[in-house]
């Protein structure tokens, strides 16, 4: 996937494009600090538009958590079936469209007015039954989610990302804070990116960190070493 971003100190903020492999158009849309805002689009891969949300910042700015800070106004099938019209109707798709998220979740429910209604449940590619949520006029009122070993966890809020507890800004400023440039790379003039995985546990913590694309040995464990050192994080809220 290839992504067209513009930051300013370190957070979003601006037009966001992201492209399928094959060159087409994938989503679109505007962030503002950090939030995403107004009307933002989505297309599958062949090139059919997907959905149109309109993100509304009033409900992010109160940080409600159990009312979707979006409405989706318009739903099509990957064959141009519209599924959902000026906010009325069926929705079946990836619901959460995250642009980092790597398992896919998959939701389906009916909506009023751009909003969710009734019962709504989802699933995620590793596993087959991930959660059911009710809905009245939008508001979240109880939900249910099931892990790999079918426990189960209710809950009265919608999830959350985890996050930087101070922001992206102050995660790159630690991050340089804590990195040591590795003497066998700077004699070799090496500079290029490393690419990390981590998991944000329950508490906060970094767990699980891998090199998903590195440069060398040293470099690579140069960075994880200044991850590891990072402050904690906001963890999701439920997962």
């Amino acid at each position: 996937m290839y992504v067209e971003a513009y930051y300013h100190h370190g957070v979003l903020d601006g037009i966001l494009s992201a492209y399928y492999p094959n060159q087409n158009l994938k989503l679109s849309g505007k962030y503002s600090e950090g939030d995403q805002i107004g009307l933002w689009q989505y297309w599958y891969e062949n090139g059919q538009l997907r959905e149109n949300r309109f993100y509304i910042k009033e409900i992010q700015d109160k940080a409600v958590v159990n009312f979707p800070h979006y409405q989706i106004y318009n739903a099509w099938t990957e064959t141009g079936e519209q599924t959902v019209k000026d906010g009325n109707g069926f929705y079946y798709g990836n619901i959460e469209q995250h642009l980092y998220y790597q398992d896919k979740i998959y939701a389906k429910g009916a909506l009023k007015d751009g909003f969710r209604t009734g019962l709504w449940t989802g699933t995620r590619e590793t596993v087959e039954k991930y959660y059911e949520e009710e809905y009245v006029k939008g508001l979240l009122i109880k939900g249910t989610s099931y892990d790999l070993y079918n426990n189960t966890y209710e809950y009265t809020e919608l999830e959350k990302y985890a996050s930087p507890k101070d922001g992206m800004e102050a995660l790159y400023r630690e991050i340089n804070e804590h990195l040591v440039y590795p003497k066998s790379a700077r004699r070799k003039g090496i500079e290029a990116r490393v690419i990390i995985q981590f998991v944000v546990n329950k508490t906060g913590n970094l767990e699980d960190i891998k090199v998903l694309k590195g440069i060398s040995p040293d470099c690579d464990q140069a960075a994880v070493d200044a991850l590891k050192k990072t402050s904690a994080w906001k963890p999701d809220i439920h997962n």
